[in-house]
């Protein structure tokens, strides 16, 4: 017998030399070979909780499909690339069941690195990164990304790393954050909602030292220069 049958399904166990309708454990019934393998090739997952290579990890479980392992994993794990000995994050995707690189935009999610999933909310103190996918303690500001500068400012209202800051709040570079008032030596400019050291002449408008404030008229007594 060349090949073990279909029907009934049985799969060929090398180590006792005989057909069997379940695999040895650490070992997985191939369907397109009817043998077992400790290893499935591609577009197939070893799961542990069907002893088959499959094409998608069963949900009941709660596992993960880890190209690189080729298996369905409880955990998403971190690996180092070999050709740039970098080490590299996977992110736990519920959406798919699968170990992502970068979480997905629809539905919207970020990858958190203490835990190795991808979640709707950042955590307290990390802030969502549109570009990167990422809850990033700081975000990117003056950092080439993908060919271009990226500026953005942590907006604590929102959660996210912005390109704009929402309305109430200013841009500070020297923080790096929405907030709102400005650091000491710049000025907060209501219609850019930016920290700037110069306030702008169209419209034209004036630094107050005293709340570090552009206004469009100096207050009784002081003079716009």
């Amino acid at each position: 017998m060349k090949q073990c049958p279909t029907v009934p399904s049985l799969y060929a166990q090398n180590l006792t030399r005989s057909c069997v309708a379940f695999c040895d454990i650490g070992w997985f019934g191939l369907n397109t070979t009817r043998i077992c393998t400790q290893s499935c090739p591609s577009p197939y997952y070893a799961d542990p909780s069907t002893t088959f290579c499959e094409l998608k990890c069963f949900v009941g479980a709660d596992r993960f499909a880890d190209n690189v392992s080729r298996s369905c994993v409880t955990n998403c794990p971190n690996y180092t690339d070999p050709i740039t000995n970098m080490p590299v994050i996977t992110y736990e995707d519920n959406s798919t069941k699968t170990c992502v690189l970068k979480c997905p935009f629809f539905p919207s999610l970020y990858g958190f690195n203490a835990t190795n999933a991808c979640i709707e909310d950042c955590p307290a103190g990390t802030f969502g990164d549109n570009d990167t996918r990422l809850c990033l303690d700081k975000c990117f500001f003056n950092v080439v990304f993908n060919g271009v500068k990226k500026y953005t400012w942590a907006d604590s209202a929102t959660g996210y790393c912005m390109k704009d800051c929402t309305k109430g709040s200013f841009a500070d570079n020297f923080t790096v954050e929405c907030r709102p008032s400005c650091s000491e030596g710049t000025f907060a400019e209501n219609s850019t909602w930016r920290c700037v050291y110069m306030c702008p002449v169209n419209p034209i408008s004036f630094a107050k030292t005293s709340t570090r404030q552009c206004v469009s008229q100096c207050d009784v007594g002081y003079f716009g220069d």
